[in-house]
């Protein structure tokens, strides 16, 4: 299983590819709120971005569990990571 090999790190795994992509799309939240807003009307287009948001996050916390149990504690920053910014987003949600 572990071994003293290296491994490479594939771009998706990295701790800075997931960030990038949770700012570009909080970006995007708040962007697509000021355009078109969700309202009583039907969905706006804040709504994409927070379909997006959702998915991104349970991808990159199946990644980051995923290359826990496979590779160990150099994995633990995005996991860190992506457990913060899901309980954000629950957080923001239930205001």
């Amino acid at each position: 299983m572990m071994t003293d090999e290296k491994v490479e790190i594939k771009k998706i795994d990295k701790l800075s590819t997931a960030l990038y992509f949770y700012i570009f799309l909080i970006v995007g939240v708040i962007m697509g709120h000021a355009v078109s807003a969700t309202n009583l009307a039907g969905p706006g287009l804040d709504m994409l971005f927070l379909l997006v948001l959702v998915i991104g996050i349970l991808f990159f916390l199946y990644r980051s569990v995923f290359n826990l149990i496979r590779y160990g504690k150099a994995f633990l920053p995005n996991l860190a990571l992506n457990l913060f910014v899901l309980v954000v987003f629950i957080g923001l949600c239930a205001i």
